[in-house]
């Protein structure tokens, strides 16, 4: 049966392919220059826009199918007997060199381009027309006939498609919008309090790294605290202790003055170096209290060294009218009281010393000599 179909289609082709004469020879040459396709063949429209050809074979399928669709709606193609349309030129063409059943698969055929191609009555007036006598049909598929199978070249792939792109789009609510201003408000307090107590815990560190300096500074390396210190914390609770019945002057001053006499007898340095640190502060924040205290130190110096003198002088006298009342006993009673009391004995302790250090003067001074000499005579010689 597909030997006889294909048998049919090719003497079809054979017979469509002669040229004709008169208005359907100057209607086809309008339309091959209107749209030059390949004669005997119709198209159907790819997926890039282009147009595929169709076979006649795929024709007849197709209106066969397309009228059994009709008829299961209800409609009907129109027959070359009813005459519902005036049979078109192609019809016409085609009523004289193709058999009986071939027109009436012709007719369904064009019915069904009617069908497709609404709003475009006339053949002539369609601009998808083909110069082929064979009705011009268009589907929306690819298809490709070979061998009497009819085929469609829209077939899927062997590989998977490629992964679309979701794009989505988060819109937050009024609600979001609110609750995220309180947390960046919130989180921006707690990053400057966060700041504020890194600087203040900065600078704390800061003061206790100037402080250890400081003190490393005071203590002298080669002075030990223990016992100096412990001895001076002694004699400022002893002066607390005997100052408490006292009145309030004596009783604020006398620790102080107790415990820092105490520091400098026994730590000599360390007091020192406090003194001079306090010093720089005093110059360096109060100088009129540096001045101040510059003055009563150079008083009290002065009055130190008056008391001194003062004091050596009594002593002299002292001793001096000692000396004089024990001779006058010992002129008066022959006794020997000098020697008892030791006082011949520093009298000649005295001599010697002082005989001492004039020989050892003289000894000086023959050395300097000697040195001169030899000098001199080197001079000479040279």
């Amino acid at each position: 049966m597909r030997c006889q179909l294909a048998q049919a289609i090719d003497r079809s082709k054979r017979r469509l392919s002669v040229p004709v004469s008169g208005r359907f020879e100057k209607e086809a040459n309008q339309a091959n220059t209107v749209t030059p396709q390949p004669n005997n063949t119709s198209f159907l429209p790819s997926s890039s826009g282009e147009y595929l050809p169709l076979s006649p074979l795929v024709v007849l399928t197709l209106g066969s199918s397309f009228s059994a669709r009709l008829r299961h709606d209800g409609l009907r193609p129109p027959s070359t007997t009813e005459g519902a349309h005036p049979p078109s030129r192609c019809q016409e063409k085609i009523s004289l060199q193709c058999p009986r059943a071939f027109r009436t698969a012709l007719d369904h055929v064009c019915w069904i381009r009617r069908f497709f191609c609404a709003g475009t009555r006339n053949w002539r007036t369609n601009p998808f027309r083909t110069s082929s006598p064979v009705a011009d049909i268009y589907l929306p598929c690819e298809s490709n006939f070979s061998g009497g199978i009819l085929t469609f070249s829209s077939q899927p792939s062997i590989y998977d498609p490629p992964p679309t792109e979701t794009l989505l789009l988060d819109t937050p609510s009024a609600l979001e919008a609110h609750i995220g201003t309180v947390r960046r408000a919130t989180t921006g307090k707690y990053r400057e309090a966060h700041a504020h107590v890194q600087g203040v815990v900065s600078r704390w560190i800061g003061v206790e790294n100037r402080v250890e300096h400081r003190v490393k500074s005071l203590l002298p390396p080669d002075e030990r605290l223990v016992p100096g210190v412990l001895y001076a914390a002694v004699a400022f609770l002893s002066g607390a202790i005997v100052a408490r019945h006292r009145i309030l002057p004596i009783r604020a001053l006398l620790p102080p003055v107790l415990g820092t006499a105490a520091l400098v007898h026994f730590n000599p340095r360390l007091s020192a170096n406090i003194r001079a640190y306090a010093g720089a502060l005093e110059d360096e924040h109060l100088p009129a209290v540096a001045q101040f205290h510059e003055t009563g130190k150079a008083h009290a110096l002065m009055g130190w060294e008056r008391v001194r003198e003062g004091t050596e002088n009594a002593r002299g006298k002292v001793s001096r009218g000692v000396l004089e009342a024990v001779e006058k006993v010992q002129g008066a009673t022959g006794l020997r009281i000098r020697e008892a009391l030791g006082v011949a004995r520093d009298i000649e302790e005295k001599v010697e010393r002082v005989i001492e250090e004039k020989v050892a003067d003289l000894e000086g001074v023959a050395d300097t000599v000697e040195k001169k000499a030899e000098e001199a005579a080197k001079e000479r010689v040279v």
